[in-house]
């Protein structure tokens, strides 16, 4: 997601570089301090991020420390945690979740200044074929970049050459997935968020496909949306089309991260009509919980997704054009145009077939599995090659 910062604060950002601090080696830490910062009270995907880094070192047996920056950016949506602290302690290895453009002002919000020699790590995932040129100055700030895709790291390797590694989400395994409830109406979920764009999302393209599956019973679709107030057009769109078919549900607003994985395990099958991904969080986590995944079979949900644990949809690549503005004019830059017939067929087929829905979702958790020790996030962090 590209940000746009107002000119006078980026010269304001510009007179606080005296201060910040060149970051120290690229190096182990171990035994000093870990500190992951980020919105860790905001329901978005680079919240989940924070929050996952930060679980997921804990699960692999490394402390952390966790700084929330959310009221410094206005993005505060979620309860409080006592868990969460306000300024990092010094030294050490700090982990930031802000992609380039956000990067400078959480450093300087964490006080990095000069002389502290920490070896500071920036988590970044970007979801297009180009990367932004802005991009590149924010890098002297960082000791190494960790992405959660190869195709984020084949994004982003040209801007740098300090270290990149990819280091795929930590994914929480639930205590216990709850039973849906015996039900015969096949239920999908499609989700995105306005500050993620509602176009790569590409919502509209799922409603369209799930209008054109058969199912034999009752069915219905829930789109789970989340800054739907900023694109008023769409949401009257969205609205008009769930009044014209009253299988279509439109939940939108924050929920709490347990609420949405509730709200996902309550369903038969996710459905990721996306243009793009960086790694395609949501989709790991429903894959975790036993439900089948019909998704755009490209960029960075390929990573672990593929035919024997998921039912990739094939696509045309197309020049980036987003109307909701998230993403502004990339010269050369791709994204997908997913066969929402395909879809519909998978749809379908699922929807007749019990036994084929089970086996694909039982595939599905298998697959994920391995992204719940928290190790890769520890590897990392030792500079370890990965298993």
């Amino acid at each position: 997601m590209v940000s746009q910062v107002p000119i006078v604060e980026k010269l304001v950002w510009r007179c606080r570089e005296a201060l910040l601090s060149r970051p120290a080696a690229s190096q182990a830490a171990l035994g000093e301090p870990v500190t992951v910062a980020g919105l860790f009270r905001t329901a978005s995907g680079i919240g989940q991020s924070a929050r996952a880094c930060a679980d997921g070192l804990e699960t692999a047996g490394i402390p952390v420390h966790r700084v929330d920056l959310s009221a410094a950016f206005g993005q505060v949506d979620l309860p409080p945690d006592d868990r969460l602290l306000d300024r990092a302690p010094p030294g050490g290895t700090l982990i930031v979740h802000f992609n380039a453009p956000e990067i400078e002002r959480a450093l300087f919000l964490l006080e990095n200044w000069r002389g502290s020699g920490r070896r500071v790590i920036g988590m970044w995932v970007w979801e297009m074929t180009v990367t932004p040129s802005d991009w590149q100055p924010a890098t002297r700030w960082l000791s190494e970049i960790w992405v959660p895709s190869r195709f984020s790291f084949d994004a982003l390797r040209p801007l740098t050459d300090k270290p990149m590694k990819i280091v795929p989400y930590f994914i929480a395994a639930p205590a216990q997935v709850p039973e849906a409830a015996p039900d015969s109406t096949f239920t999908v979920i499609s989700l995105g968020d306005g500050n993620s764009s509602f176009a790569r999302k590409n919502l509209t393209a799922a409603v369209r496909a799930f209008q054109k599956a058969r199912f034999d019973g009752p069915s219905e679709l829930i789109l789970k949306t989340r800054n739907l107030k900023q694109s008023p057009t769409f949401r009257k769109e969205l609205e008009t089309t769930s009044q014209r078919d009253p299988r279509i549900r439109i939940l939108d607003g924050s929920l709490s991260y347990a609420d949405v994985m509730d709200l996902i395990s309550s369903v038969d099958v996710l459905l990721s009509l996306h243009r793009a991904e960086g790694f395609g969080l949501t989709l790991a986590e429903a894959m975790l919980r036993s439900k089948p995944v019909i998704a755009t079979g490209w960029s960075g949900n390929t990573d672990f997704m593929d035919e024997h644990c998921a039912v990739p949809v094939p696509y045309r690549l197309v020049p980036v054009d987003d109307s909701f503005g998230v993403y502004r004019a990339m010269p050369g830059a791709l994204w997908a145009e997913p066969d929402e017939t395909f879809a519909a067929r998978a749809m379908t087929d699922l929807a007749a077939d019990p036994a084929k829905l089970t086996a694909l979702g039982e595939a599905a958790r298998a697959r994920i599995a391995p992204l719940t020790t928290g190790m890769p996030y520890r590897r990392a962090l030792e500079n370890r090659a990965a298993d």
